[in-house]
């Protein structure tokens, strides 16, 4: 009389594994592989993944793409797969190497020089000021450059001879699918320093490079107009 014997279900799945390895080729294991970013945000890099995994033919099985966090990737694949990844992130990750910040002090008034030397850019953010005021003419009164990936410092001057000191620190660099975003915070203080005197001007923004936005206004004293700064994240190359 014979017997059937059945197999456990933890015997079956191990065999069908052994099977499954048995059928890839020497060289071609699939395994987990963390890849670190420099600038490249985490969703953006996960959806290049993907689309690198269709055009490898991978199944889904084969090529995998997890987050761990805002500053890594985990892909699942085969070493050639992993291979493909690292040539797409040395290509879409580049490091930050040097930012460009130009500042420019504003002051409203009727007394202000006329704008139409400067770029459309600065033209509109300037045009958004006197909306937002209610005032029919600004004045460009000093710019200032700064060049950092950290921190960095400028001085601007006033026409009525008050200097102030801009700290400007970087946060966060961010390369998105439509540009590369800059987290900045800026400090605008009245020099000479003293240390109970709070800065003019503190304000935290994020902008495209190539963007020019305002990026504060103080408030209005008796007898003293606000001060604005606009803040233009210069593209790589441009001074």
């Amino acid at each position: 009389m014979s017997q059937t014997h059945r197999r456990s279900p933890l015997v079956a799945a191990a065999l069908a594994a052994l099977a499954v390895t048995l059928s890839l080729p020497a060289g071609a294991e699939t395994y987990a592989k963390t890849f670190e970013l420099n600038t490249l945000d985490y969703q953006y890099a996960a959806s290049l993944v993907v689309e690198l995994c269709k055009s490898l033919h991978q199944r889904p099985s084969d090529c995998k793409v997890q987050v761990m966090n805002a500053g890594a990737i985990s892909v699942w694949g085969t070493p050639a797969v992993h291979s493909e990844v690292i040539r797409l992130l040395a290509d879409k990750d580049v490091p930050v190497r040097a930012l460009g910040f130009r500042v420019i002090l504003v002051l409203p008034g009727p007394e202000a020089r006329p704008d139409t030397d400067v770029s459309p850019e600065i033209r509109k953010a300037l045009a958004a000021v006197r909306e937002v005021l209610g005032v029919s003419s600004t004045a460009i009164e000093d710019t200032g450059l700064i060049w950092t990936t950290e921190s960095g410092r400028t001085r601007l001057a006033a026409d009525d001879g008050t200097a102030y000191d801009v700290r400007l620190e970087v946060r966060s660099v961010i390369t998105r699918a439509s540009a590369r975003e800059v987290t900045v915070e800026l400090e605008l203080t009245e020099s000479p320093a003293a240390p109970d005197k709070p800065p003019v001007l503190s304000s935290v923004v994020t902008l495209k490079l190539g963007e020019t936005i305002v990026a504060g206004a103080s408030r209005a004293r008796p007898g003293n107009k606000p001060l604005i700064v606009l803040l233009t994240a210069l593209p790589a190359g441009k001074e």
